[in-house]
């Protein structure tokens, strides 16, 4: 959050040198769009663990031989917890983690450029 509010401070602060403005600015969106691919992965596995889970939900498991009864009732004991991409263990990764780093880091832009 921090280094995109900072690099972004940077292209407010470069507008008159077009070289360092374009390098400042070329970096702030690589950041915003590698976060926001991380995140858009993430939000497709948990999306999609979700999806089994309704899946085998609605399995006529019923009609299958007492087997296959078994495995399906491990998987849906196990699909009860989604797989899930976290940050280094301390948040999970997901839309709407992007969606709150984007707007924190607009949060920091306007008092960064406020200090100066």
């Amino acid at each position: 959050m921090i280094v995109i509010s900072m690099t972004a401070v940077q292209v407010v602060t470069n507008l008159n040198a077009l070289a360092r403005l374009f390098k400042s600015f070329v970096y702030t969106v690589a950041l915003t769009v590698h976060l926001f691919i991380q995140c858009f992965m993430s939000q497709q596995i948990v999306d999609s663990s979700l999806l089994a889970k309704q899946s085998l939900m609605n399995a006529k498991w019923y009609l299958a031989r007492k087997p296959t009864k078994q495995l399906l009732h491990f998987m849906i004991m196990r699909s009860h917890v989604p797989c899930q991409l976290t940050a280094g263990k301390i948040m999970l990764m997901s839309l709407n983690t992007f969606s709150s780093v984007i707007r924190t880091s607009a949060t920091y832009f306007t008092v960064f450029l406020d200090m100066q």
